[in-house]
């Protein structure tokens, strides 16, 4: 049972860092619209030093992403996503705190405003990062039959988190704001 948790939380933590990072890399809209969000989070004057911070950004969830889906090593892979999903975390509790308004670009092109929801999600993801990184993952994957489906059950659960959560929360504020 470990060893399909561990293919899960692999299989949805790299679709979630794949799916940030081609949504930020794919066009040069997508990178800029991050750079921009980044410039109005950390209150950068320069746009420049926002697109460097952006690019680092990037470029940590491209490693991660890596790390996961290959063989080498998925346990760094879980460690480094883990950490970012520590500082973005961070970001939006400190933009929360602040009164800072400002659109994450998560994943690209859609965007959502920091809110205490997202520190959730973050969470939940930060979660799934800790038991991928102490649950063995290899012994499992010789096993077809038990690998498969943990990977499509991780792919799944990411892809309806990834597509549906911004839009699941502002139908519960919704919904409370009409109560």
């Amino acid at each position: 049972m470990t060893e399909f948790i561990a293919v899960a939380a692999r299989a949805f933590l790299a679709l979630v860092f794949v799916t940030a990072f081609v949504g930020k890399t794919l066009t040069k809209n997508g990178f800029r619209g991050f750079a921009q969000s980044v410039q109005g989070l950390a209150r950068l004057e320069s746009a420049r030093s926002a697109a460097i911070l952006a690019g680092i950004v990037v470029g940590g969830e491209g490693l991660a992403a890596a790390l996961l889906v290959s063989p080498i090593a998925p346990q760094l892979g879980f460690v480094i996503g883990g950490l970012m999903l520590l500082l973005f975390t961070g970001v939006v509790i400190r933009s929360v705190r602040a009164g800072i308004f400002a659109e994450c670009r998560c994943f690209g092109g859609r965007g959502a405003i920091m809110s205490t929801a997202m520190v959730g999600r973050n969470l939940v993801f930060l979660a799934i990062a800790v038991v991928g990184a102490v649950v063995p993952v290899a012994p499992v994957l010789g096993n077809l039959p038990l690998a498969l489906p943990a990977l499509a059950s991780g792919l799944l659960l990411a892809l309806l988190v990834i597509r549906y959560y911004d839009d699941f929360v502002r139908l519960l504020l919704r919904r409370h704001a009409t109560a």
